[in-house]
């Protein structure tokens, strides 16, 4: 099933404010501060991808924003499909990286069945309400073939849904490890795990796991 493009979605500051996401890419043309000059990938998805030997299929990139991993993927030789919930910049990463197919989607609203082989989440979910993080990962779960993997960074916090800070209606939460467990009960068995304690401005530190589906 092909993604199509999406102009119904929910404009909802409970799952995310698309409004505000959007001013955010018009203000940073170039990218936003996860991003370099050279488009370099995220590390811990090129980890992923090796771990699990990916070599071919499809990946989805939820939240691809101006495209690093998506570029990093495209050059394996992998069929590459980035969503965002930012009309701005899909049009400029599809710009920017033909070879992908990018479109406006929020991953809350993500209605696939058994399409892809893996699933890249390096960032998108912890930008949304927690209520929704359940319903994200049966969505992920039933985009994924029946082997299928999932990469997924998560803000750590060592209290349950922590909320580290409101910048212009674009929170961003940290979730205790016992927090993830009970997320992805009877959807995902966790097979690679790093914690890394020193990245991010709250200085929590994130999750990077590599999960397979169930």
């Amino acid at each position: 099933m092909d993604i199509k493009h999406n102009d119904t979605i929910s404009n909802r500051i409970d799952y995310i404010d698309i409004d505000s996401w959007n001013q955010f890419y018009i203000n940073h043309p170039e990218g936003g501060p996860w991003d370099t000059v050279n488009f370099s990938p995220d590390k811990h998805v090129v980890n992923f991808i090796n771990f699990f030997k990916i070599t071919n299929g499809k990946i989805l990139d939820v939240g691809c924003a101006d495209g690093r991993n998506s570029k990093y993927l495209i050059e394996q030789g992998l069929k590459v499909t980035g969503i965002d919930i930012s009309e701005e910049v899909i049009k400029r990463t599809q710009k920017r990286f033909s070879k992908g197919n990018f479109f406006v989607k929020n991953l809350v609203e993500l209605d696939i069945i058994e399409e892809y082989d893996a699933i890249i989440d390096a960032g998108a979910l912890h930008v949304n309400h927690p209520k929704v993080y359940r319903k994200a990962f049966e969505n992920y779960h039933n985009a994924l073939k029946p082997d299928g993997k999932l990469f997924i960074r998560l803000f750590y916090h060592s209290k349950p849904e922590k909320i580290f800070g409101i910048r212009n209606n674009m929170p961003v939460y940290g979730l205790h490890d016992k927090d993830i467990t009970g997320l992805i009960d009877g959807l995902f068995k966790i097979t690679q795990c790093e914690y890394d304690p020193t990245y991010g401005a709250h200085m929590s530190g994130c999750n990077y796991l590599g999960m397979e589906k169930i």
